[in-house]
């Protein structure tokens, strides 16, 4: 283990073997987080050299190395699950700060601690102690130590100390040490406290050097393969072994039998990991070695270097003295080695990470906002026809306002059917659930009427109706209001407003959100020193690692069921003029643009939650209607890369499916319904006469038959299960128009033909419509009872 920067831990002790058999990754992690006690997060990395825990952030590093054991796998999860748990970060911060040979220190004290915290972790879990031993005879099956060939004796004290512990304790080989040795071992065998480490750990260092002193320049190595000549053959050599050797089979082993179980103490090292206060310590020397600036004492500041390159271990001259011997020499061979082992073969795995939460007050344009700017867009067109006796731009958007209120008004009149329609269906299974959730109870009260028919009936006794508490409901509509809507933006308001006007027959709570790519309550935009743009803010965390980030966006609150039955009506009516005349006869602010689909469903894991607690309801029925896709988030990654997207709330790894065609909008999807609950509906409008260009982003071959047959006699279709996240899905024809008065537009000499056509156009969209409001409806009751 080395430690990276001031946050990450590091453990360099671990080696894979090949095996013919796969490792189940989400296995791994749930052992990782039941081991921890936490729901840390566990990421899975080619990149990785080793493993690694960031105690900052709580995330555990695994490398991905070629045919990686179980044993392996379990030795790596438990070793740095032991470090999160039981190593002291800060104090380890200031323990390396307080020595002048930081890379030497840093090795020595790797090795000590590497012994407490694996003793530790098999202390509370018995069971892992079978795979550590397995582990790491892997390890010395590969060499990955370097000591094929090599006499054990001949090695340095740190490095024979380091061998016990990784392979004498396990019988794996027989590590000689002499009497005047033996005191080291017994003391790392017994180090409880992570202060017993850092002394032990001082005073192996400064014997080192004081060796490396006397032995001269280019005798480091040397020397320290004659301090172990002459010891073998002695009794304490056995001694030595036989205080610290441990069976294969994980039963027990000499060093956890003299020391006491020791509990982790998680709340110790949480939270902990400021930047460095080596220079607020005591016993700091001359500035803590050039430590300045809050950076580390290597210079670096975090666990990246200038470059960006990955610091994930000190330079080797960090170890070494002028003579270039190192404290442990087989250390040094792994840091080197275990390079090697990387599966350069294997997909990368790129995380992302969603963010926790949204700026809702930059993003929400709410119902005040939106009359505020017509109020202001009409004052403006008066000021500037007074001001300007030849304009009669205030005119002409009078007289389309009043053109689209007399089509508005006449719409609803159509629709009045097909809303009482909705209605009832509503009602009624709202009946059935209730009556579902009815139950007689008898009292054991006598019933003075019914015991006069004690003879032909036993109900005598009087009785209780019950009705168990149901389910309320609240919907949140999000419309696309992006420029590719507009051929079809006419009918999608339309059926929006059907469902709002049953919304509010049916007394449900809603709020209509459009999703656009203008946002005026983003301040004005700024440029940094070097004259680049700086980044607007939506998101509440905004620096923490890959997070993905929104582009320019708002949601603009068209249409609320908070507004009186007047500010209703109005909100509808804007909205109805703003599809069927929306340029130069509306405000600016309100033009389409691009589409911000998966930037709505993130901000929806906000709204609600908010819209539960302040409508009280219960099951929260979010509907989405769009023509396609949203631009990305940035949930991507390179050739040959695995996907995942971290959500930080619910603490899950979504991994992103290459074969949807909407990949990152289902897995935000997938996101919204774990953090909230609510029920997804999809209304993918199409306004194509096949419907087989969906083939491969909606409808699987199994799905096609059917949905071409409802296409052509009902104008829509369900979307197939596996290629939506959503609860339910509906493809929509929507160019059919909803003018159920096509008879009233024939001319008075209209042919039979004629009239015949115009009847059976109006009477198929009629039904299309109250075909779709009944789907919606079995969709919305089909929650009631849940």
């Amino acid at each position: 283990m080395v430690a990276e920067g001031p946050e990450l831990w590091y453990n360099t002790r671990m080696l894979n073997t090949k095996t013919s058999k796969s490792v189940n990754k989400t296995s791994k992690s749930l052992l990782a987080k039941c081991m921890a006690t936490e729901d840390i997060r566990v990421e899975h990395k080619k990149s990785a050299e080793t493993a690694a825990f960031d105690i900052k952030n709580r995330v555990l590093v695994l490398p991905i190395w070629k045919d990686m054991s179980n044993s392996m796998y379990d030795m790596l999860v438990a070793h740095e699950v032991s470090h999160a748990l039981n190593t002291p970060f800060k104090e380890w911060e200031v323990a390396k700060s307080s020595v002048k040979n930081e890379g030497a220190f840093m090795q020595v004290c790797n090795v000590v601690e590497d012994a407490r915290i694996e003793r530790l972790i098999k202390q509370q879990y018995a069971g892992i102690r079978k795979d550590f031993s397995r582990a790491y005879a892997e390890i010395h099956a590969i060499d990955l130590f370097e000591l094929k060939d090599k006499n054990v004796a001949d090695l340095g004290l740190i490095d024979r100390l380091n061998i016990e512990f990784k392979l004498g304790l396990f019988g794996h080989v027989q590590v000689p040490f002499s009497a005047e040795e033996q005191q080291y071992v017994t003391r790392m065998a017994n180090t409880e406290t992570f202060a017993d480490v850092i002394e032990l750990s001082k005073e192996l260092l400064e014997n080192w050097e004081e060796e490396q002193d006397q032995r001269g320049q280019g005798q480091g190595q040397e020397g320290e393969g004659q301090e172990g000549e002459g010891q073998e053959g002695q009794g304490q050599q056995g001694q030595g072994q036989s205080s610290t050797s441990e069976s294969t089979d994980g039963v027990s082993d000499g060093a956890e039998q003299q020391s006491p179980t020791s509990q982790p103490n998680l709340d110790d090292i949480k939270g902990q990991q400021d930047s460095n206060e080596n220079g607020e310590q005591d016993g700091s020397e001359d500035g803590q070695d050039g430590s300045e600036d809050g950076q580390d004492t290597d210079g670096r500041e975090g666990s990246d270097g200038e470059n960006g390159e990955n610091n994930s271990s000190y330079d080797y001259d960090d170890y070494t003295n002028n003579s270039g011997s190192a404290p442990s020499e087989t250390q040094r061979a792994f840091d080197q080695n275990k390079k090697e082992l990387v599966d350069s073969s294997c997909n990368e795995r790129t995380y992302n990470t969603l963010p926790t939460s949204m700026v809702l007050d930059k993003i929400i344009l709410d119902t005040d906002a939106v009359n505020s700017i017509w109020e202001a867009h009409e004052n403006n067109l008066r000021k500037s026809d007074a001001e300007n006796p030849e304009y009669t731009r205030y005119e002409s958007y009078q007289k389309g306002r009043n053109e689209s209120r007399t089509e508005f008004d006449s719409f609803l009149r159509s629709k009045k059917a097909v809303v009482n329609h909705m209605v009832s269906q509503f009602i009624m299974k709202q009946s059935a659930d209730e009556d579902r959730r009815t139950s007689i109870a008898k009292s054991g009260v006598l019933d003075t009427t019914a015991m006069m028919s004690y003879k032909w009936s036993e109900e005598i006794f009087a009785s209780n109706q019950v009705v168990a508490d149901g389910k309320n409901h609240g919907m949140i509509f999000f419309l696309d209001w992006s420029g590719s809507m507009g051929g079809i933006i006419k009918d999608t308001v339309e059926q929006l407003i059907i469902l709002t006007e049953f919304c509010n027959k049916a007394s449900i709570p809603f709020e209509v959100y459009a999703f656009s790519d203008r946002n005026d309550l983003q301040p004005e935009r700024t440029y940094d020193n070097d004259g680049n743009e700086t980044e607007l803010q939506y998101t509440a965390d905004e620096n923490s690692s890959n997070q993905l980030k929104p582009h320019q966006y708002s949601l603009i609150n068209f249409v609320s069921s908070r507004s009186n039955k007047k500010d209703y009506r109005t909100q509808c009516e804007r909205l109805f003029h703003l599809a069927v005349r929306n340029y130069g006869q509306s405000p600016r602010k309100f033009d389409m643009g691009c589409t911000p689909l998966n930037e709505a469903i993130v901000s929806a894991m906000d709204i609600v939650p908010a819209f539960q607690e302040a409508t009280k309801v219960q099951i929260v029925n979010a509907v989405f209607l769009t023509d396609g896709h949203g631009h990305g988030m940035g949930l991507s990654g390179g050739y040959r890369s695995d996907v995942i997207c971290h959500d930080p709330v619910t603490r899950k790894d979504y991994a992103v499916n290459p074969s949807q065609a909407h990949a990152e909008t289902n897995t935000y999807l997938e996101i919204l319904k774990d953090r909230t609950g609510c029920n997804l509906v999809g209304i993918y409008l199409h306004n194509n006469r096949a419907i087989h260009n969906l083939r491969y982003s909606h409808l699987n071959d199994d799905d096609l038959k059917e949905a071409n047959k409802t296409w052509k006699s009902s104008n829509y279709a369900v979307a197939s299960a596996d290629r939506t996240s959503y609860d339910e899905c509906y493809i929509i024809k929507a160019n059919i128009g909803t003018d159920d008065d096509a008879l009233e537009n024939l001319d008075e000499d209209a042919s039979f033909a004629k009239i015949r056509n115009a009847f059976k156009k109006s009477a198929n969209n009629n039904k299309t419509n109250k075909i779709i409001a009944t789907k919606m409806i079995e969709v919305f009751a089909s929650t009631l009872s849940k």
